[in-house]
């Protein structure tokens, strides 16, 4: 929700950052979507944004420009008429329809969800090298104990990678010579 409350002033392509600061409620047939504080303090915060998203990003706001769909105010992501969108719709129409032609939707297995994209987010930064309070921030959890809590096994791994690297570097590093330096 916190994706689909994004408008156009979150996004600072100078500092390369995205500002989360607001989310969107799940509008129903009864209600419309409106944006709401978030949940807590430390989902508060500037996620990195990343070159590649960057120029995504400013190609569809330059799109969503041609529409007149581009001020500051403007959700990022919106129907073609410029309204919230759906969190039902994005999720069957969008991410499901995307993951089942890239071939991530597997019988037998739970469907791809935001959520996953998200936890996905949070490994790679983990898998990376980045720390459990930059994870944590980056994630928006209040504590870094949470953070730990959903990602240990990712810590885990890279600690235990690069435990056993080390010993193979102390234990044989230098016997092997790169090919054409005899």
């Amino acid at each position: 929700m916190e994706l689909l409350g994004l408008s156009w002033s979150c996004i600072d392509f100078d500092r390369r950052v995205i500002a989360v600061r607001r989310q969107l409620t799940r509008g129903s047939k009864e209600s419309v979507a409106r944006l709401i504080d978030l949940k807590t303090r430390g989902a508060r915060r500037d996620v990195v944004l990343f070159p590649e998203l960057a120029v995504l990003l400013r190609g569809h706001r330059r799109a969503a420009f041609r529409r007149g769909l581009a001020r500051e105010e403007d959700f990022v992501f919106t129907t073609r008429d410029g309204t919230a969108l759906n969190h039902r719709n994005l999720a069957q129409r969008g991410l499901t329809k995307a993951a089942d032609r890239a071939g991530l939707n597997v019988e037998g297995q739970p469907r791809l969800t935001l959520h996953d994209l998200r936890h996905t987010f949070g490994s790679h930064l983990v898998r990376q090298g980045a720390d459990v309070v930059t994870v944590s921030r980056q994630m928006g959890h209040v504590r870094p104990s949470i953070t730990l809590d959903i990602y240990a096994h990712e810590f885990a791994s890279v600690q235990h990678r690069d435990s056993i690297e080390a010993h193979l570097t102390e234990a044989f590093g230098g016997i092997i010579a790169p090919m054409g330096s005899a």
